[in-house]
Parts: C-alpha cells; structure tokens; sequence
C-alpha cells in the first residue's frame, strides 16, 4: 500500500462574509464571527441634500428567518451614528449561532423626526462549510 500524498490544490472558502455581486446576496459561512458594517447615505427628497442624522435618532437593524418571516432572529439598535453614516454590528458567537444554515432576511428602519424603511427585504444565506 503506498501511503504518499500527491500535491494538488484543497478547494478554498470564499472570503466570509461576502456579497454576490450578481445577486446582491450576502453570504456567510455558518458560525464565522465577524464585523458587519453598513453605511447608509440618505438625501432629502426635496432638496437634494444628504441627511445627517442627529445624535439621537437610531437605526435598527432587523434579521428575520425567510421560512419564518414572522421570526425576528436578531436586532440590532445604532445611535449616535458618526457622520460618515457607518455602522457596525459585531457578529460575536453568540449573535452568529442564531443564524443557523439557511437564508434570512434584513430590514434597516431609521427613527428619527418620523420613522423610515430605508431597506427592505435584504437578502442573506448562511452556508455550511461541509
């Protein structure tokens, strides 16, 4: 029996998270821990002019099971926005645990002097790494 390795080339992850920029989809592989981070540019129907957001208005962040759509599976809740607009969720264990494989949704609602959906129905898939 000849127990000698060949050289030859291990399929590669992607790079995860990573958004498929056919389709817009962000993907991850099951339990990865890692920053999420959104930026948001909003400009003023009327007039043109970017929104600033004030230091008291907030920006929830919503994730929902797409089998379940009535599921919340996790919010998160920005303020004190810097005014590059960026935002970061830091997926820990504990938040990428409740995304087990499968494919959810995200919504982004800003509350400021009236509430806005400012995303809607953002897709996401989690994937197993097997």
């Amino acid at each position: 029996m000849n127990n000698e390795i060949k050289q030859g080339n291990i399929a590669a992850a992607h790079p995860s998270p990573w958004i498929d920029e056919k389709t817009g989809v962000i993907h991850w592989y099951y339990m990865d821990t890692f920053p999420f981070t959104l930026t948001v540019n909003l400009t003023d129907k009327d007039s043109g002019a970017p929104i600033v957001f004030d230091p008291e208005d907030e920006i929830f962040i919503s994730f929902f099971d797409t089998k379940r759509p009535e599921e919340l599976i996790f919010t998160a809740t920005c303020t004190n926005i810097p005014e590059d607009n960026t935002m970061t969720i830091d997926f820990t264990e504990e938040v990428s645990e409740r995304f087990v494989p499968g494919k959810y949704s995200f919504c982004i609602r800003y509350k400021g002097e009236f509430v806005r959906t400012i995303g809607a129905n953002c897709r996401i898939e989690v994937e197993k790494c097997h």
